[in-house]
C-alpha cells in the first residue's frame, strides 16, 4: 500500500506499507456526540488496555466546526497545549483474538459526513479491511438490577451467536448518528458491517454509562476471545449501585419506578426465552415509564447531576 491511496484528509502515523497484510481484519468504531460518550469510552478502554498502536488519523479541519466542538487547552508544564477533535485509529493483536482488530474510538464529526466516509473507507482499503461493527450506546428503560441488554443488526450472526442474542431489526425512523450513517453507507459500499448497542439505565444520569460501558466490552471479549482488564469499570458499576441502593431506602417513587422496570423486563425476557433478556424493547418499556412519570412526577435516580470522572 501507498499514501498516494489515502483521502487527504488522512494523515498516517506509522508507515503503512511497513505493516504488512493484516489478520481477517474488522474494524471496531464508535463515536461521542451528542448522543453521548459511552461507546467512545469503551473502545478507549480496549485501546488503552490492549496496548493498540496507533495507524493513522482523519485531521480535523474539514469536519468540525470549531465553535460547536470546540478544542481545548491543557497544560505540559509551563506550555499551553491545544487538544483537537480527534479521530484517531489503531490497530490491536490482543491475545486471544483470531483476526486483527483495528478501533477508531473517534468524535462525531460536524460537517462533511459523506467526506469523513470517503477519507475512513480509503484508509480501511489500503489495509484491506472489509468489515465493520458500529459500536453505540442510548439510555432506555432497563432497570440496573438486570444485565444490560445488548442489540445487534446487520450482517455479523455469528458474532449475534456468540454473544446469545437473536439479530434484531430496527424499525426507527427519524434524526441519526454519525455511527448510524456510517453503518448505513459501509453496507452501500460492500463493507460487511453491523452495529452493536448497549441500553443504559436511563435514571443513572453520569456520561459516560458505567453499566453500557461494561457491557459493551465485555460483549468485544466474548465476540473476538479477548479477555479485557474491567476493574476501574466495575468500580464504578459498583459505586453507582450502592448509590441506587441508598435511593431505594429512602423513596417510595424510586423504588416503584425499578418495580416497574423489572416487572416489564423480567416479562419480556420470560416471553421471549430463546432471545434471553437482550432481546428486550426498551423503547416500549421506556414509554411505560414515562407513563408512570406522568402520573408521580419526575424521579431523579442515583447520578444524577453527578459527571463521571473518566471520559
Amino acid at each position: 500500500m501507498t499514501d498516494s491511496t489515502l483521502h487527504s484528509a488522512v494523515r498516517p502515523l506509522t508507515d503503512l506499507g511497513a505493516v504488512g497484510e493484516l489478520r481477517d481484519p474488522i474494524l471496531l468504531a464508535a463515536f461521542s456526540g451528542a448522543w453521548g460518550t459511552t461507546a467512545g469510552t469503551a473502545l478507549a478502554h480496549v485501546i488503552e488496555q490492549w496496548g493498540a498502536t496507533p495507524l493513522a488519523e482523519i485531521d480535523a479541519e474539514e469536519f468540525f466546526d470549531f465553535t460547536a466542538v470546540r478544542p481545548t487547552v491543557r497544560l505540559e508544564g509551563d506550555e499551553r497545549v491545544l487538544e483537537w477533535p480527534e479521530n484517531r485509529v489503531y490497530l490491536a493483536r490482543p491475545e486471544g483474538a483470531a483476526r486483527d482488530l483495528v478501533i477508531l474510538a473517534g468524535v462525531e464529526p460536524s460537517l462533511r459526513w459523506r467526506t469523513f466516509a470517503d477519507a475512513l473507507g480509503s484508509l480501511m482499503n489500503a489495509l484491506g479491511i472489509g468489515e465493520s461493527l458500529i459500536v453505540s450506546s442510548f439510555p432506555g428503560g432497563t432497570p440496573h438490577t438486570r444485565e444490560t441488554p445488548l442489540r445487534l443488526h446487520g450482517e455479523h450472526a455469528e458474532i449475534a451467536e456468540r454473544l446469545g442474542i437473536v439479530p434484531w431489526t430496527p424499525e426507527y425512523q427519524g434524526p441519526t448518528s454519525f455511527g448510524g450513517f456510517l453503518a448505513i453507507e459501509q453496507h452501500a459500499r460492500g463493507v460487511r458491517t453491523s452495529s452493536l448497542n448497549a441500553i443504559a439505565p436511563f435514571y443513572i444520569q453520569v456520561e459516560p454509562r458505567p453499566h453500557a460501558e461494561l457491557a459493551l466490552i465485555r460483549a468485544i471479549d466474548r465476540a473476538f476471545g479477548t479477555t479485557t482488564d474491567l476493574s476501574t469499570v466495575e468500580t464504578e458499576v459498583n459505586a453507582l449501585n450502592e448509590q441506587a441502593l441508598e435511593a431505594l431506602a429512602t423513596s417510595d417513587r424510586y423504588r416503584d419506578m425499578l418495580a416497574t422496570l423489572e416487572e416489564q423486563y423480567d416479562t419480556a425476557a420470560a416471553t421471549a426465552a430463546t432471545e434471553a433478556a437482550a432481546a428486550l424493547d426498551a423503547d416500549e418499556i421506556l414509554q411505560d415509564v414515562e407513563d408512570f412519570f406522568g402520573r408521580h412526577g419526575d424521579v431523579n435516580g442515583p447520578g444524577s447531576g453527578r459527571a463521571s470522572q473518566r471520559g
